[in-house]
């Protein structure tokens, strides 16, 4: 297969991805060829200085470029499309901090818990199965999230989670998750004063 890279600039806006090609970030080589077995050594390097304040995220594209079709092919074609992860730390010490804020809290079974999570750190948060506890001493679990966040440095997200059970209104709960640097634990209040 031939494979072409792109580095994107990645940011994010009201909790959503923004990809933009960028010079930022040098991949090399930028198209080669990989052979049925085989593998491939590419160089990543940075352009610019390091941002002393904030992490600075990137993403790296690898998609195949597919051959042209036979003569007389009749049918879909597939060509894949892989999206890395680059960070670049930024100078001195840089822990994560994640805060969460209970936007609304619904007491049906039919309708969902809508949390903000903010990214007060100076790195990115990666999420991965986040379950959400009432805040009592029963801790019983109320919802779970399989799905994948990312959280830039000093990004904000909202997110719907749709309880087990009916759940009371409440004004905190109790969110568990694992990270890229190990598992997480904080408590969501509510907006409200």
């Amino acid at each position: 297969v031939t494979v072409q890279l792109q580095p994107m600039l990645w940011t994010q806006q009201d909790g959503e991805d923004q990809l933009k090609a960028t010079r930022d970030l040098i991949a090399t080589p930028q198209i080669f060829n990989l052979k049925a077995g085989a593998s491939q050594i590419v160089r990543i390097g940075l352009a610019k200085k390091t941002d002393p304040a904030s992490e600075s995220s990137y993403r790296l594209i690898l998609e195949e470029i597919p051959p042209p079709p036979e003569p007389g092919f009749q049918g879909l074609r597939l060509a894949l499309r892989i999206s890395l992860p680059v960070f670049v730390k930024p100078e001195g010490k840089a822990d994560q901090a994640l805060e969460a804020r209970i936007v609304q809290s619904i007491p049906t079974p039919a309708e969902h818990i809508d949390l903000e999570l903010i990214n007060t750190g100076r790195t990115h948060v990666q999420l991965l199965n986040l379950k959400l506890y009432s805040a009592d001493v029963r801790e019983e679990l109320l919802a779970t999230l399989e799905k994948n966040i990312y959280l830039l440095a000093g990004q904000k997200k909202k997110i719907s989670i749709k309880p087990k059970n009916a759940v009371m209104p409440a004004d905190a709960f109790l969110i568990r998750a694992e990270t890229s640097t190990g598992k997480m634990e904080l408590h969501a209040k509510s907006a409200s004063p």
